[in-house]
């Protein structure tokens, strides 16, 4: 994973020369001074908003892999135990993006162990290990619900 997808980047950029471009049209129409400061404070909310993630996830990449983190993949985890230490430190921060950006939650509200969050996060990562320009295919749909066994379908009816 990188810390700014291609992607996200080119969008950034793209809608951060956009705003000016409307906010001095908008002025050559209406001729009216207020639009270029409106289009630079348009501009500064979109920034702020659209720069939030890489910033989370520059701090995630910076932030030290904690020790018992480490040595319960190693105990856990044979492909950990495999990787050179730059193929480690790759590793490490891509477990440390994916739980900055995903919340992984219990069914039913149930609290969920950092073990069970370390193991998905790591289970992620083996899947995207080498690959940087991929991302987790994580839908923001929130938790999946689940259907009562009375409430299931039997066999033969839909």
């Amino acid at each position: 994973m990188r810390i700014i997808p291609a992607y996200d980047l080119f969008f950034i950029v793209l809608y951060a020369l956009l705003i000016p471009l409307v906010g001095v049209a908008a002025f050559a129409i209406s001729g009216r001074l207020e639009a270029i400061p409106l289009a630079l404070l348009l501009l500064g909310a979109y920034l702020v908003l659209a720069l939030r993630r890489p910033r989370r996830r520059r701090l995630a990449a910076r932030a030290p892999f904690p020790e018992e983190w480490r040595g319960f993949l190693l105990a856990r985890l044979p492909f950990f135990r495999g990787l050179d230490d730059a193929e480690r430190s790759r590793f490490e921060r891509d477990v440390r993006l994916f739980l900055a950006e995903t919340r992984i939650a219990g069914t039913a509200g149930a609290p969920v162990s950092w073990q069970t969050k370390l193991l998905v996060a790591a289970g992620a990562a083996v899947m995207l290990h080498g690959r940087p320009e991929w991302e987790p295919p994580i839908a923001d749909g929130g938790p999946a619900r689940a259907t009562s066994p009375a409430r299931r379908p039997r066999a033969g009816r839909c």
